[in-house]
């Protein structure tokens, strides 16, 4: 999976760079605007992957998607400043400083919480997880950084003359339809809401590692070709510790250990067994040759045999039987499974363990089973943690940044649409919740927001020097409305390019990240004018 994962890497990095060439020269025109991009990206990536690797860390297949991730969301800043110093009429080194301090503070606090939501991925128990967040976070910071220092060289040379491929007479006209159409709208929104909700309820925790790999792959192919060979391969190992008066080679324990492997049999995708007490009975066979099935009730029998397997095979014995703990080992091979089948196997062997060996064990699961069926509850513990602490992060990041608890509130809430969203998908889709979507709902949260602060800061500036929420809407719209549309697009088509993925973890990070765009795109235009218009009343709005 990591090879896999290395190919993917070095695809996006050369695709992703190359769309970033042509939406900077389709959008903006301009050599100096792709060198200031190409420039501020290449160096926080470069350093950002240099720390990761000094660390002593190996890309897996959640960091190969740092790159991407840093491309898409380096252009969002270099976007507004671009933007904000093509609003000002004069060019001089003045103006430059000016349009760069406008800019620094909304910048600064979308930059912020986009990493908290990154880092609210330290609430996941998963180191893959936790790794993605922090570095991506120091991604997205070195961009900030090197966006606002290149900025001072690049911006001189950037004509102030915009291309527009949005008319900006098209968005106040967009705003007074939304208005008039409220109701409508209004009633768009809640049906989007209640069917998403609704797909939540259907939504599943399971992780299969098979899954993440196209069906041509050679590892799936070697799978098929092993199992149908050779039958279920996949290790179930489970822990015996005999009871106070009986050892493993207890005559009791030797044979419910032998009526637990016949047992198992008619459990579905369950196959053969090997543990100590085949090789006890292995033994008796051996020494005792047709008598070995009457020894096998004899305790003198058994303890020979067991003297035998110390002394003659310690390391085979060994392997078996615990001579310090004095517990032994039965390896299942079962077919592999899913984390939720696996969980249900696990359950029914030690359900068929308890009934054959009753007390005179105790059984323990252990290896692979326990910690992978495990990871159902890390993905949906991951989602639940992260989402919780990306929200609150964020909300007091973006209480600071607007100083009004109301406008923050009606800041957030358009952006959890986009969060309900893909969870609606995902249960609606059968999607489930695994490594790579069990804290995409904390990432989309972080950088959904990030248009809205834009929106916000210019609005309450204008609200703050006395004009109508009304007049301070389209003010803003026409401020910042394309900016918002621009890099919504260019969010878009980045994450878009990991359909083209071999694993299935990048494919479904991209596929529902790109769905939460279009949401937050639709919350940024619809939702949050008729939140305002709701809510906002025609007093200065100052907290």
């Amino acid at each position: 999976m990591n090879s896999l994962s290395q190919e993917d890497f070095t695809f996006f990095l050369g695709l992703g760079y190359l769309l970033m060439f042509l939406l900077i020269l389709v959008l903006f025109r301009s050599f100096y605007v792709l060198a200031y991009t190409f420039l501020t990206i290449a160096f926080s990536t470069y350093i950002c992957l240099g720390i990761y690797g000094m660390m002593g860390h190996q890309l897996n297949l959640m960091t190969t998607l740092i790159p991407t991730v840093l491309i898409l969301l380096g252009i969002l800043d270099i976007v507004h400043i671009v933007k904000e110093h093509q609003s000002i009429e004069n060019n001089n080194p003045q103006d430059v400083i000016a349009s760069l301090k406008k800019v620094f503070r909304p910048c600064l606090y979308t930059s912020l919480t986009t990493m908290a939501g990154f880092l609210s991925l330290l609430s996941s128990p998963m180191a893959i997880l936790k790794n993605f967040g922090i570095y991506t976070a120091l991604g997205i910071f070195l961009c900030f950084g090197f966006s606002f220092f290149l900025g001072l060289i690049f911006l001189p040379h950037i004509s102030r003359k915009e291309n527009l491929i949005i008319p900006r007479a098209w968005l106040p006209s967009l705003h007074d339809h939304i208005l008039k159409k409220k109701f409508a709208y209004s009633v768009l929104a809640g049906l989007l809401i209640l069917v998403s909700a609704l797909g939540i309820f259907k939504l599943n925790n399971n992780t299969y590692t098979l899954g993440y790999f196209p069906q041509e792959h050679e590892v799936v192919q070697d799978h098929l070709e092993i199992e149908s060979t050779w039958g279920p391969y996949m290790p179930f190992e489970l822990m015996i510790t005999p009871s106070t008066g009986y050892t493993l080679h207890s005559p009791e324990v030797v044979q419910a250990g032998l009526n637990f492997s016949d047992s198992i049999l008619g459990i579905p995708g369950i196959g053969s067994s090997f543990g100590f007490p085949q090789l006890y009975y292995a033994g008796l066979k051996n020494r005792y040759k047709e008598n070995a099935a009457q020894m096998l009730t004899r305790r003198s029998g058994l303890s020979q045999v067991d003297k035998f397997l110390q002394t003659g095979y310690p390391q085979l014995s060994g392997y078996y039987i615990d001579r310090d703990t004095g517990t032994g080992k039965i390896t299942v091979f079962g077919k592999m499974s899913s984390a939720v089948e696996l969980t249900e196997k696990k359950d029914a062997l030690l359900k068929t363990a308890k009934a054959t060996f009753e007390d005179l064990a105790e059984i323990t699961p252990a290896g692979y089973l326990p910690m992978y069926s495990q990871i159902v509850h890390y993905a949906a513990q991951s989602q639940v943690y992260s989402l919780l602490l990306a929200f609150v992060l964020v909300f007091l990041l973006v209480y600071l940044f607007l100083k009004s608890f109301k406008l923050a509130l009606l800041s957030i809430f358009p952006n959890l649409f986009p969060v309900l969203l893909i969870l609606g998908v995902m249960g609606w889709f059968h999607i489930d919740l695994d490594i790579a979507t069990a804290s995409i709902s904390a990432i989309v949260l972080s950088f959904c927001i990030d248009d809205t602060l834009h929106f916000m800061y210019h609005y309450k500036k204008h609200r703050d020097l006395g004009e109508s929420p009304s007049r301070s809407r389209l003010l803003t719209l026409g401020r910042v409305g394309t900016a918002i549309i621009l890099t919504s697009l260019i969010l878009l088509a980045g994450f878009l390019l990991m359909l083209f993925a071999s694993l299935k973890t990048v494919f479904l990070f991209g596929l529902l990240t790109s769905i939460a765009i279009v949401g937050a795109l639709f919350s940024h235009l619809i939702l949050l004018p008729l939140l305002l218009e709701r809510f906002e009343n025609s007093k200065v709005a100052t907290g």
